[in-house]
């Protein structure tokens, strides 16, 4: 018996999270860099990639470069602000 789709792809954060973190900390070391950087687009994955990084750096080690496109909404640029105060950044 197969399960449900929104079984199959649910995501366990607690889990996941701290692999991701570790996996990008390593990622920019291997590099020979101590400081990332994420464009924000008011989107969620964005949003998502720059929490990523900000947890496995710190926020003083993290820029955030909002990075609209020429259809974004204002909400959108809004929406990029606060995840940037959100995250201390």
């Amino acid at each position: 018996m197969s399960m449900p789709a929104s079984e199959a792809l649910r995501i366990d954060p607690d889990f996941v999270l701290p692999i991701l973190e570790v996996f990008v900390r390593e990622e920019v070391q291997k590099t020979g860099m101590s400081n990332g950087i994420v464009g924000l687009s008011g989107g969620l994955d964005s949003a998502i990639a720059a929490t990523i990084t900000v947890r496995a750096l710190g926020p003083d080690c993290t820029r955030l470069v909002v990075m609209p496109h020429e259809v974004s909404s204002e909400t959108s640029i809004e929406d990029a602000h606060k995840v940037a105060g959100l995250l201390g950044v």
